[in-house]
Formats: C-alpha cells, structure tokens, sequence
C-alpha cells in the first residue's frame, strides 16, 4: 500500500512540479539527462563482465564520508567495478576532485520514478548497493531487491525528517528490504527502528567523519595562500564556512565590528554553495569591506593592496582556510538549517562556533562543547564578543584548539568497523 501511493505521488510530481523543475535546471545551465538516463553505453561498456557496488551520497558531506570508506573498501573490493552516484553539482564536483581515481564511473542518482529507476538497475546490474547515511528512496530499494542486490546503510543518522516520517508511518516497508544498517548513534540506532528498521540489522558502527583524514597541507602552501592575500600568520582571521542566506549579512555585519577592535583583520567567507557568490558580492557592495574572490586569484589576479575579506568561490580550499583561521564559524546554524560538519575545522586545532541551529550535528556538537572546544553563538554581537576573547587570549585559544583535535583522535575508528561489517554482510 505504501509504495502504490508513493508512487501516486511520484506520478504527480513528474506532471506537475518536475516540468517546472526542468526549465529551472535548463535556465541555470544544470544538468538534466544524467537524472534521467543515467550512463552512456560507452560508459557502461567499460565495466562489463565484473561485479559492481554502487555507491550513493546525496552532497558534499556524504561525499566525503563515501571517500574515507573507499580508500579501505577498494581493498576489500579490488577487482569490483565501484559506481559512485550523487544528487548534486557541488557533490559531483567534490567526488570527481576526492574519489576520481578510486571509482571506475561516476554520475548522478536516478530520480526515484519507476520508469526510470528499473531502467537504470537493468542498464547499471549493480550486486552491492551501499548508501550513505540516510538515501532511503522506496523504488531504488524495491526494485534493487528484487534483482537480488544486498543493500546497505552506512554512517546512517537521522534528523529532524525523522518526526516527520514517523508521523506519517513512511518508509517502514521501505527499511525492511535493507541488509544491513551501520548507525552513528544510539538515538540514530532508535530513531531506525521507531521507524520500522530490523533491530537485529541495526549496528552502532560510530561516525565516519571522525575518520576524516584531511588533505595534507604544507608549509609553503599555507605561507604562499597568506602571501597571495598580503596578510601574514600573525593576522587576525574568522573563518566563516558553509553559510547560507539569511547569515552572511549576520556574519558580514559582525566582521565589521570585529575590524573596529582589529583593523589589520581578515575574514575567509565560504558559502556553502559556491554558485551563490554573486549574492554575496552585492552585500559587500552594500558594505565598506575590501575583498577579493578567490575564483579571481586562481585566474591569476594579483593584489597591489591587502583586502578585508576573501570570498571563496571555490571547492577544495576549506582545510587552508581553516589552516590561516584564529577561530572558525561554521555556517548553516544561525538560520534553521541544521549546522554542517564541525570536525574538518577541529582537526587542524581550531576552535568552532556556531549558532543555535546544530540539530543535524548534535553528536559532533555535545562532544566539542563538552570538550570546551565548541561555543554557540546566538546571534552577530555573540559571534564578534567570542571572536576578540580568543584574539586576546592566544595561549587559551591554542590550547582548546590542540584539544579539539585529541576529541578527534579519540573518537577515531568507525571506518575499520563498517568496512569489516561490510565484509560480512556482501559476503566478499
């Protein structure tokens, strides 16, 4: 019953919404066809008569979950075909730049349409279907089953979606078919089974990004990124990452009043999705802020004067801002979002702020609080108030942030245990 009305509504998306939604992709220059037809037969050609995993993870972070269990899963897979599969352009990027030469293909995840989804089962024959953290899609699940795929979650959790399913009984028929589920959490491990999962296929494997190992990031690159913006170590630098509509004029706003106290300092602003840059280009034309994009400086911009502010409009270059940075804000917590990952800026001994909207990192959170290493900030008097504290006080600043990353260190581990479950359970 529950797949015949989800796809009742599936039908009446594809009539109603998902031709408004192709104009949309047609008129920012966004793929289409991928979503629809999935690879080429060249493409498919390439991996013909070996045994496939397909791996699935929507964005960014998902993304680099799927990375670190590669690195370990391509030895227990050495001579399987490994598909790699994401939902957007800003994943698809991160995984051509961190996973290109660990996967033989790929491409984006097919809209969870019938038509379309046995399509692309028929044409791809995966055996293994590994998901990444919470892609539960019904008719991708139903029909890989069916074809006899052996299906699991890794890295699984579960946020504030969660009421919602549970309120309307979703998904129950849905987990059932899964093989295998590697949460993060006991309250992840709960949330599954109130929401129909097997008990007896539920593991509490820990989080995976704890595993991170993060792009090793020389001296000379670090000296030559401070040189290219005329600032030096000594500099006070906000790292501003993942931020989203509504707080980068928070955020701009609070730098502002962070360069009454410090004239000389710099702010590194990271928009979660890079494509949005021209937005933020009009709030600093709104503001007295000098700055530069660094999509300029890689075309080869060179600066006569030192600017307030570097707006990255890049992928990539999270780690060497968080490198430069006296303190990191992570974005997507002082409006409704749910936070992004604190951990890429603890392990380079940083302290992290962020603002009251933490709920899709609460683990990550309670651990760095807990540590003294985590601080929110309600609003931008909040964030400039925590900022000057920690310019000031440089032994106390460097000293939480050492053991930002021993929080790190210590909760290491997850990797190891999904890759060895997964041993087991594909049956390799």
């Amino acid at each position: 019953m529950f797949r015949l009305i989800y796809n009742l509504i599936i039908w009446l998306i594809t009539l109603t919404i998902f031709p408004v939604w192709l104009m949309q992709q047609k008129f920012k220059g966004k793929p289409v066809l991928p979503y629809l037809f999935g690879f080429s037969r060249k493409e498919l050609n390439s991996i013909s008569g070996r045994k496939v995993l397909w791996v699935q993870a929507a964005s960014v972070g998902e993304t680099m979950v799927a990375a670190r269990l590669l690195q370990e899963i391509k030895k227990v897979f050495p001579d399987q075909a490994i598909v790699f599969t994401g939902n957007t352009m800003t994943g698809q990027a991160t995984a051509e730049r961190v996973i290109g030469a660990t996967v033989d293909l790929i491409g984006y995840f097919p809209f969870d349409h019938p038509w379309i989804v046995k399509r692309f089962l028929t044409r791809l024959k995966p055996d293994y279907l590994l998901l990444i953290e919470t892609e539960i899609w019904p008719n991708v699940l139903a029909y890989s089953k069916k074809r006899g795929v052996k299906i699991a979650i890794v890295n699984g959790r579960l946020n504030k979606t969660y009421h919602r399913l549970k309120k309307y009984g979703f998904y129950k028929s849905a987990l059932k078919l899964i093989d295998y589920i590697g949460v993060q959490t006991e309250m992840d491990r709960e949330r599954f089974i109130q929401l129909g999962a097997e008990p007896s296929k539920i593991e509490i494997t820990g989080n995976v990004k704890f595993d991170f190992v993060a792009p090793a990031i020389s001296e000379t690159e670090i000296s030559n990124f401070l040189e290219s913006l005329l600032i030096t170590k000594n500099t006070p630098i906000l790292a501003a990452a993942s931020t989203h509509r509504g707080e980068e004029e928070v955020i701009i706003t609070a730098f502002e009043a962070i360069k009454k106290e410090f004239p000389d300092g710099f702010m590194v602003l990271a928009p979660r999705y890079p494509d949005q840059a021209e937005e933020i280009v009009k709030l600093l034309s709104g503001s007295n802020l000098k700055y530069v994009r660094r999509t300029e400086q890689v075309k080869g911009k060179k600066l006569s004067e030192k600017p307030d502010l570097l707006l990255l409009d890049t992928f990539g270059e999270l780690g060497l801002a968080f490198s430069i940075a006296t303190v990191a804000f992570i974005g997507g917590s002082l409006v409704p979002i749910g936070g992004h990952n604190l951990l890429e800026a603890s392990i380079k001994e940083k302290i992290v702020l962020y603002g009251p909207y933490m709920h899709n990192f609460q683990e990550s959170k309670e651990l760095m609080e807990k540590a003294g290493t985590g601080f929110i900030v309600n609003n931008g008097s909040e964030l400039v108030e925590r900022f000057i504290y920690f310019q000031r006080n440089p032994e106390i600043r460097d000293s939480l942030g050492k053991k930002a990353k021993q929080v790190i260190l210590a909760n290491q581990g997850a990797t190891e245990k999904t890759v060895g479950r997964l041993k087991l359970i594909f049956e390799l």
